[in-house]
């Protein structure tokens, strides 16, 4: 486990360990101020700020198998925010065109993957992050009491459908090809958490017919998505010293490497207009140390967030301006498909 002292108190339950500096004040009437002294959802101009902390504490005990996944910011929106819990109790396989995000807050997280054909396992320790790349099939194992965020991008398209597989058998190191997937099913997702249920329920309710007979496949002709056999990955990245690098660095955005769909900065410092671009996407902001104003040079709307207060910023409008001293740091992350699958203009909701 990880002291405050090593950064990953940014994101950990005991965030609020971390001193925060005395942040910007602005008028009373157009600031919206998140923290201990608000409830869990605050809102204004369509945007909620999540107080962290007391969202784990509320949902912790509803994060039960076999997904342990609650939605965090998404229902509406581009961008797809969750938590996850563990333990988990998944076989099945994941398969989406988009990439995703893993923030690994508490607990180690192990990720069963298909890359170049074969089974392979990708570990993801507490305080890290790390980014899969569309089109590996991926089986995340999570223990006891741990949690997780995972943000990914929606499907705006009705035509862009995920799949779930699982497999006759899977090793690492072993051939994961189609002749190995034991059963399939393909559907546009729209919640994950909520209709990968069901799924697995039919898979359990086919092998439990299949017991004491001959084993049957269950295979989709010509499969709406296939795996991707050129995609790479990335070993995970510790979040605590691209957190101390950005901090000693002083003002100015630290831009998180190795992503391909998404554009993740810290930012340390006061952000002025025009040096952070935008383009009318959804903005996760999310406060590690200190405190800021989050302001819209188009709108006026201006929000403030504490440490360990996060928000979603749907189709943000003109350019972000962020108040905070040289002590504060607040992470900035939006999903350039964005700007070919369009965002709906939808208000954000939790």
């Amino acid at each position: 486990h990880f002291s405050p002292r090593q950064g990953v108190m940014a994101l950990a339950m005991s965030l609020r360990r971390l001193v925060a500096a005395k942040g910007p004040r602005g008028a009373a009437s157009s600031v919206l101020r998140a923290g201990r002294a608000v409830s869990l959802y605050s809102s204004v101009g369509g945007s909620h700020v999540v107080d962290f902390d007391e969202f784990v504490a509320r949902v912790g005990p509803t994060l039960r198998p076999p997904v342990a996944n609650k939605l965090l910011f998404g229902l509406g929106s581009f961008l797809q925010v969750m938590i996850v819990g563990g333990p988990n109790e998944r076989r099945d396989y994941h398969l989406q065109a988009g990439e995703e995000f893993f923030w690994q807050i508490r607990g180690d997280l192990t990720l069963n993957v298909v890359l170049n054909g074969a089974f392979q396992q990708v570990l993801v320790p507490e305080g890290h992050c790390f980014t899969l790349p569309g089109g590996v099939p991926h089986s995340p194992q999570r223990p006891a009491n741990s949690i997780g965020v995972v943000v990914e991008r929606a499907h705006p398209d009705p035509r862009e459908l995920d799949g779930l597989q699982w497999f006759v058998q899977e090793q690492a190191g072993t051939p994961a090809g189609r002749d190995m997937v034991l059963y399939e099913e393909y559907f546009h997702c729209t919640d994950l958490g909520s209709q990968l249920g069901p799924v697995i329920q039919r898979f359990n309710e086919a092998q439990e017919k299949q017991k004491g007979s001959t084993l049957s496949r269950v295979l989709v002709p010509d499969p709406a998505i296939v795996p991707d056999p050129t995609a790479t990955m990335s070993p995970a990245v510790p979040f605590t010293p691209w957190l101390e690098s950005a901090l000693s660095q002083g003002p100015g955005l630290s831009l998180f490497p190795r992503v391909k769909e998404k554009d993740i900065r810290i930012a340390v410092g006061p952000v002025a207009a025009g040096a952070y671009a935008a383009q009318e996407r959804d903005i996760l902001a999310w406060q590690l140390q200190g405190q800021s104003v989050l302001e819209s040079s188009a709108t006026g709307q201006r929000i403030e967030l504490a440490a360990g207060c996060t928000t979603l910023l749907s189709s943000f409008e003109g350019e972000l301006v962020v108040e905070q001293d040289n002590k504060s740091a607040v992470l900035l992350l939006q999903n350039t498909a964005q700007d070919t699958a369009g965002g709906g203009g939808l208000a954000a909701v939790a």
